[in-house]
């Protein structure tokens, strides 16, 4: 069976997608998962294309009626396998976008900072050419890059907080796409090319 895996964090915000395969033995009595993704691939590899007959496809149709509750929990564990393995993966992106985040924030806040710089501010408001419009733009422009550098601080924290909660509480999600049947080379009918 393959399934859409979809991984959301604390604000539902969707961190990864993925096609995963799952698989296991349909027997008329019960179902057992192959929880090996490589053994199931194998027998994909080897399998051929048939259109079965209509006896071997009600065969099929009641075995898989009677285990569907077994064939979906193999299909929501396979899903959590693949959360346990992705956890790690979702911590390092996490971690990733939080020291860029910060890298970008410090770098700003020096930048802001040089330009305050006493010797980076004109000395003297009453230049030539400029009028009190223009002086009190200037004051204007030298108040908000000092608000904005008060900011920043506080800034980070927000957007920190913000990263952490879109990749708290990883929840999976999985929507079944398509089943195949391998059947065994004593019942299949006849091959289609």
């Amino acid at each position: 069976m393959w399934s859409r895996l979809v991984i959301t964090g604390g604000d539902h915000h969707r961190l990864h997608e993925e096609i995963t395969i799952s698989g296991g033995e349909l027997k008329h009595f019960g179902y057992s998962r192959i929880p090996q993704i490589g053994r199931l691939q194998g027998l994909l590899d080897k399998a051929v294309a048939i259109e079965p007959n209509a006896d071997l496809l009600e065969i099929l149709t009641e075995r898989f009626e009677k285990q569907e509750d077994s064939i979906r929990a193999a299909i929501n564990a396979r899903s959590k396998d693949r959360l346990r393995f992705l956890e790690n993966t979702l911590v390092r992106r996490r971690d990733s976008e939080i020291a860029d985040l910060m890298n970008i924030l410090s770098e700003l806040e020096r930048n802001v900072r040089n330009e305050l710089k006493v010797d980076a501010l004109p000395k003297q408001m009453a230049l030539p050419g400029f009028d009190s419009e223009e002086r009190n733009q200037i004051r204007k422009d030298i108040e908000a890059l000092r608000l904005r550098l008060e900011r920043i601080p506080e800034e980070k924290k927000l957007e920190k907080a913000a990263i952490e909660k879109r990749y708290a509480g990883l929840t999976d999600r999985t929507f079944p796409v398509a089943v195949v049947f391998l059947v065994p080379d004593s019942h299949m009918g006849e091959v289609i090319s």
